[in-house]
Order: C-alpha cells, then structure tokens, then sequence
C-alpha cells in the first residue's frame, strides 16, 4: 500500500518495472481509495521491481523486493 494526500487527485498512472528493465502489466491490479494506492502483488514473481507513481505535477519512485 502505498499512501499519501497527495494521491486524492487526478488519477495516478502507476508503473512497475522488474530488474531487466521489463515493465509489468499491472492492469486489473491496482486500486485507489482515500489517498492509498493498493497494489496486488500475488501473481508477481519473486526479485527486484521499481515502482513508479506519476500524478499531474509529481512522480514519485521507489524500489522494493517481491520475496
């Protein structure tokens, strides 16, 4: 879950790319409520992904591990 106030606006484009550099269909998978991003993660293999949240004005990036 990814959470925030400043994701109450527009509607967020979400990207997640793996560790080839690969981007990964995520369609279906992600859901916005009251400033949180929820992502289901269930059908992700296991390694190294970046995440990408890009809004009207920001983007914001970050890394985490599938186990």
């Amino acid at each position: 879950i990814v959470t925030g106030e400043q994701f109450n606006t527009g509607n967020p484009s979400v990207t997640i790319v793996n560790a080839l550099g690969q981007q990964i269909n995520i369609e279906g998978r992600v859901s916005q409520a009251n400033g949180n991003i929820t992502i289901n993660t269930e059908q992700l293999a296991a390694g190294n992904y970046t995440l990408r949240i890009t809004t009207s004005d920001k983007i914001y990036i970050g890394k985490f591990i599938k186990l």
